[in-house]
């Protein structure tokens, strides 16, 4: 496996583990009502939502975040990074499904400015380690270290 990419993918999961994270404590700090207000309308687009409402879902959001993160994680640090087959597919349909998902919501709701984030986060963090780790890549995952997948 080829090490840098290795980190970059390890570094990319610790920056979506601190944003679910800060996602799911920041809502529960009164001062930080303000910034949340400008960063839903910055986001959405239009007015701040309700906060009891806006609380409710960064914490949601942010604990499934930060959870997927700590999964993933886990997957790449003791199977991709062994070159296990399966554990690159498992890492790039995760992150496929997460992209397709949260862009499809993000375009019905009208929040263009979060669908423009989630592709520079997919274009930037995410895609790169994975292109470099796919299997049969020059430094990937090897297929004599794999199950079938």
């Amino acid at each position: 496996m080829n090490p840098f990419w290795t980190r970059y993918l390890s570094v990319s999961i610790a920056v979506l583990f601190a944003m679910g994270l800060a996602f799911a404590l920041v809502p529960l700090i009164p001062a930080f009502a303000g910034p949340l207000d400008a960063l839903d309308s910055f986001l959405l687009g239009a007015p701040a939502v309700d906060p009891v409402f806006r609380n409710f879902a960064y914490g949601v959001i942010g604990a499934v975040t930060a959870g997927w993160a700590v999964t993933v994680w886990f997957v790449a640090r003791f199977a991709l990074f062994r070159g296990e087959r399966w554990a690159w597919f498992a890492v790039a349909e995760s992150v496929g499904l997460w992209f397709v998902l949260d862009v499809a919501a993000s375009l019905a709701a009208g929040a263009l400015v979060n669908a423009g984030m989630n592709a520079v986060f997919l274009l930037v963090l995410l895609a790169p380690p994975l292109i470099a780790l796919r299997p049969g890549a020059p430094g990937g995952v090897t297929a004599s270290a794999t199950r079938a997948a």
